[in-house]
């Protein structure tokens, strides 16, 4: 699926895709979900901007910084 496949989904559909996409290692899925997500909802790119300086040794995995993000009030400008 491409980005415009995607695009038409709520936040809600593509945060449980992106969890399944990451646990299967499907880089090429999350990295087009995380820049959907990223361009509706600001936390979600403040949240990837913080975990792209942590030690990836150390930090949580994506799905579960997003998944944080997310949680409260969503507005992801659909």
């Amino acid at each position: 699926m491409s980005s415009d496949d995607y695009g038409s989904l709520s936040c809600e559909e593509l945060r449980k895709i992106l969890i399944l996409a990451d646990h299967e290692q499907d880089a090429g899925t999350v990295q087009i979900i995380l820049r959907i997500l990223a361009n509706r909802h600001q936390p979600v790119k403040e949240a990837l901007v913080d975990w792209a300086q942590q030690d990836p040794a150390t930090s949580k995995s994506i799905a579960v910084v997003v998944n944080e993000a997310l949680k409260g009030p969503v507005n992801c400008h659909e």
